[in-house]
């Protein structure tokens, strides 16, 4: 606790002048909201004060049939199957690694804080109450750790929370100021704070004394403050930009810079180019009593107060912001019908039984068995036969009439109720005559349409978080630290931001996983989770696995990876193998390739067929060749003497010295020799002879 000096009076009177102002802003419409919680979820309250009072004083019930309820649960159940969803991307001054690693840390950050939570109270406070507040805090990973983690909190009462009235933006992002009390005893402010005085404001004269103590119980508040202040930013010789107070620290190290490596020179040193001074804001928290500050202040690294408000049905009527939920218009419709439907009971109630029409003589001796006749279920009744009657024994008169007037003013009320939440029986899952199952989702879409602002105003408070978060983590993870992230399907992987590496090209320590080199854009999209995407996809599917063929194989292998059953694992494996050897799937690095495929025996005979003919047409040409050959050296024979062949029938001797051959000339292209072999291609008596039996015979 900080000592009081007239600083910290002028703070507190300042602090409390600023929550006066933002309980008076709006204070109406939060008990008016408090009303429409109570009325709609709290048993006994759904009907008029006074009138209950003037009823039960004269035992007259008052029944409720509360339809209300059901009609808020179609709603916040319907964000809670189409949450939305925060989406990263990285602008052209960052790189997709960046955008997917802050998209894995949000997600990872959502899965720490149970931040579905967080956005389902909020959600359901706006929808019904039309005021709902989600919250980032900052605490340490454990005891033995200064490194800090932002969570997303549920704030369970967040008509207790006041922001600047002067606040412009939907968000409340421009606001200079913001509260968030919370009532603890009086032994527990003792404990907590020993030092602090229990002074009320009642000195001050500033807000009543039972703001903040009560008889058994005390308000104390965090105080959030955002104000501007000016910044000095450098731009370096190598491109960058930093803090003016960061440069003062680090400029001694930028104009004398050590080497890449003891054998290189040193390298250049970095200068400041420019500089100029912006406007920013500072964000601090302070914990208050009515008279003293607690704790603090704390610094935020955030550029916002981490507030973030969610409404319902929210407008601006000359400058004065009016807000509700869904309930608020419902209420009379629901008290009218609680109205109609108790006076319906109540007069059906007292309405007489058919009564009997029966004489003196009837029952005498009897007299205790009919008087106790509306007590019980008596089977039969005895009495004396008075001939004096028609028939001689006791009759009933016919029943009073229904009232059906009544019966009727239920009904419009109940329609009532659905005309003004903007559901109808289908949106309620009543189906009416032979309706189509298309028409049927057609008049459910149109209660989706009719309370779509809720959902709607819940992204963008969503989006605001997802802002928050992109301006907070550069700040609280700007050392060397390693991660969880996750992705969409919550497959796990760790990185290590601002990893400082050597890079053997540059020879320089540089900084990879620099997540406030980025800049991103934050998207929100509504819709389905994961896991109700993965069971449409299955069914689906399963419905296109059911048509037979390859297409059948690879939907049956999609919508078993899309199921989470037992041995499903197995089961994937043995249709990914079929599928990589039936070329269905491209195999992975640690799949076997599939066995080469056999060739087709048509292909194999055509291709048998192919080259054959093409033998064939070799085998013709070399023919045609020998014959222009022979024929050529048989012009030239007929010119020259010839060896005549010996008597006794040996062949002449192709080598001998005046004899001239057909084999003279060199060895052309094809598959002639300049050296045949010694019996071809002469035969017997001399004869050349055709080495191709089928052509026209022997040469002459």
């Amino acid at each position: 606790m900080t000592t009081k000096t007239d600083s910290t009076t002028d703070k507190m009177a300042t602090m409390r002048e600023q929550y006066s102002r933002a309980v008076a802003f709006d204070s109406t419409m939060r008990s008016d909201a408090a009303d429409d919680l109570r009325f709609g979820f709290i048993p006994g309250n759904q009907w008029d004060a006074r009138h209950k009072q003037r009823r039960l004083r004269k035992n007259r019930p008052c029944y409720e049939f509360n339809k209300i309820r059901q009609h808020s649960k179609q709603v916040t159940n319907d964000l809670r199957q189409n949450r939305p969803q925060i989406k990263i991307k990285a602008t052209k001054e960052g790189t997709k690694r960046a955008g997917e690693i802050m998209q894995g840390l949000i997600r990872n950050i959502e899965a720490q804080s149970h931040a579905d939570q967080a956005y389902d109270t909020a959600g359901w406070f706006a929808t019904n109450g039309g005021f709902g507040v989600i919250r980032l805090t900052t605490e340490y990973s454990d005891d033995s750790s200064f490194d800090l983690d932002i969570r997303i909190k549920e704030v369970r009462n967040p008509l207790g929370v006041y922001f600047d009235p002067s606040a412009k933006e939907q968000d409340k992002r421009d606001g200079g100021f913001a509260f968030v009390p919370e009532r603890i005893s009086r032994k527990e402010f003792k404990r907590r704070f020993p030092e602090a005085d229990a002074v009320d404001f009642a000195h001050a004269g500033q807000i009543d004394q039972g703001e903040w103590w009560g008889a058994d119980d005390v308000m104390i508040a965090e105080y959030w403050e955002r104000d501007p202040v000016k910044k000095k930013i450098v731009l370096l010789s190598d491109g960058r930009v930093i803090d003016g107070d960061k440069y003062e620290k680090i400029k001694d190290e930028l104009a004398n810079p050590p080497p890449k490596t003891l054998a290189t020179e040193p390298r250049e040193p970095v200068t400041m180019v420019r500089e100029r001074v912006v406007d920013t804001w500072k964000v601090q928290v302070s914990l208050v009593s009515g008279s003293d500050v607690l704790e603090g202040p704390t610094p935020w690294l955030g550029k916002w107060i981490p507030l973030v408000p969610v409404w319902g049905d929210l407008l601006n009527i000359d400058g004065k912001e009016f807000w509700h939920g869904m309930i608020r218009h419902a209420k009379d419709a629901q008290r009218l019908y609680n109205y109609n439907r108790t006076t319906m009971t109540e007069v059906v109630a007292k309405q007489p039984k058919s009564p009997f029409l029966y004489t003196a003589e009837h029952v005498r001796g009897y007299e205790a068995q009919w008087e106790s006749i509306s007590e019980g279920d008596a089977e039969g009744l005895p009495y004396n036969p008075d001939p004096k009657t028609p028939g001689g024994k006791p009759s009933r008169e016919p029943p009073p009439a229904f009232p059906v007037a009544l019966l009727q003013l239920a009904q419009i009320d109940s329609d009532d109720i659905k005309a003004i939440t903007g559901q109808y029986d289908p949106s309620l899952g009543a189906r009416k005559g032979q309706q189509s199952g298309r028409a049927i989702l057609a008049l459910q879409r149109e209660g989706d349409v009719a309370n779509f602002d809720y959902s709607d105003n819940l992204a963008r408070a969503i989006r605001f978080v997802g802002e928050l978060l992109v301006d907070l983590v550069p700040k609280i993870m700007d050392t060397e630290r390693t991660e969880r992230i996750l992705g969409e399907d919550g497959a796990e992987e760790w990185v290590t931001i601002n990893e400082q590496v050597f890079d053997d090209e540059t020879q320089e320590w540089v900084t990879i996983n620099d997540l406030s080199l980025a800049k991103y854009d934050v998207v929100v999209q509504a819709g389905p989770s994961y896991t109700t995407l993965r069971q449409e996809a299955a069914d689906a599917l399963m419905q296109l696995a059911n048509s037979g063929g390859p297409a059948a194989l690879i939907a049956l292998y999609g919508a078993i990876k899309n199921m989470d059953v037992p041995y499903s694992g197995e089961l994937l494996e043995a249709l990914r193998r079929l599928l990589i050897q039936g070329n269905l799937m491209k195999p992975g690095p640690e799949d076997e390739p599939p066995p080469a495929p056999q060739p087709n025996p048509k292909d194999v005979a055509g291709a048998e067929k192919d080259a054959a003919q093409a033998r064939k047409a070799n085998a013709e040409a070399d023919q045609t060749e020998i014959e222009n050959r022979l024929m050529a050296a048989g012009i030239a024979g007929a010119a020259m003497p010839m060896q005549s062949p010996d008597p006794m029938g040996a062949p002449p001797d192709p080598g001998g010295a005046n004899a001239m051959t057909m084999f003279e000339e060199p060895a052309q292209a094809g598959s002639f020799v300049s050296e045949p072999p010694a019996d071809w291609p002469f035969a017997q008596g001399g004869m050349a002879v055709d080495p191709y039996p089928d052509a026209s015979g022997p040469i002459q």
